[in-house]
């Protein structure tokens, strides 16, 4: 398996709950162009305010994530664990806490293990690998039965990149995503440098097309990262890559929902446009009744 170069990371067990991995950091070397598109929910967790606030600039270097524990509802104090584990991290990387969006995920409503979380940011270091990524995909499981991942090696005139997307959701997924993460890492860049709107599209044809229980989350959170240290390549070939992976982890998410059974894919043909297809399309797969016929 290859990996996007430049990157490494690492997922392992500080006893947020049990003894399964249960944190996770990706790390790149150099500072990478980034995007991310978050929940719409009117409640997120303390992890997306603090993520909102650093992506702005559209630069990160390093994602932080813990699972078991969404850190949400758990108003000023949660907001303040989320930044100081992004400081935490800063230091034993050497990077600023602003190039670091924290992700988290599990049960709502319970206060982070804070002392846990800090000390594992302060060792991080010298537990990264290079690549490793499959790691990460086990450690942000919750409920998810396996390990979500997807991955293109994308040849190029003589540049030769990887493109490695990882992803978790079994519950609350609908609409826009829900309980979901997913991180998708390459180490080329797409020649118009406009990644934020190329997220927006292939989010749109991908994760915000599926549904397993109409219920909307407060955690949701896709990040595209770019070290661009295998070049650049055309936004179409870039799209087309980004696309399949998202898909891919898309169906590999619905397919793993709590209880299903059966993977249901809805086409709708002669709309008058997108959004009356995904309306149209919506309906069916959210009806109980659809779902319980099938």
């Amino acid at each position: 398996m290859k990996y996007p170069i430049g990157f490494s990371s690492f997922g392992r067990n500080i006893g947020i709950k049990d003894k399964t991995l249960d944190f996770a950091v990706i790390y790149s070397n150099t500072l990478c162009h980034a995007a991310a598109v978050f929940t719409r929910n009117n409640f997120p967790g303390a992890p997306i305010i603090v993520g909102r606030e650093h992506i702005q600039d559209g630069f990160l270097q390093a994602i932080v994530i813990n699972s078991k524990n969404s850190n949400v509802a758990t108003g000023e104090k949660g907001i303040k664990d989320s930044r100081d584990i992004c400081e935490a991290l800063s230091v034993s990387l050497g990077i600023k806490a602003e190039n670091i969006l924290p992700s988290s995920t599990g049960v709502i409503g319970v206060p982070l293990p804070i002392e846990k979380l800090i000390t594992a940011c302060s060792s991080a270091k010298q537990y990264l690998k290079e690549g490793n990524l499959e790691e990460v995909a086990e450690a942000i499981m919750t409920t998810d039965t396996s390990k979500k991942i997807s991955y293109r090696e994308i040849k190029f005139g003589n540049k030769e990149g990887v493109m490695y997307g990882i992803a978790k959701g079994a519950g609350m997924i609908e609409p826009n995503m829900a309980t979901m993460l997913s991180y998708i890492i390459s180490d080329f860049l797409p020649e118009s440098g406009d990644i934020k709107e190329i997220l927006k599209q292939v989010v749109n044809v991908s994760y915000n097309c599926i549904t397993i229980d109409s219920d909307t989350s407060t955690s949701d959170t896709v990040v595209l990262m770019c070290s661009g240290l295998a070049g650049k390549i055309p936004d179409e070939l870039f799209i087309e890559n980004f696309k399949s992976i998202a898909i891919d982890l898309s169906k590999k998410i619905a397919r793993n929902g709590e209880g299903a059974t059966k993977l249901l894919e809805c086409t709708i043909e002669e709309a008058r446009d997108e959004n009356q297809a995904n309306k149209i399309g919506k309906s069916i797969l959210n009806s109980p009744l659809v779902k319980t016929a099938i």
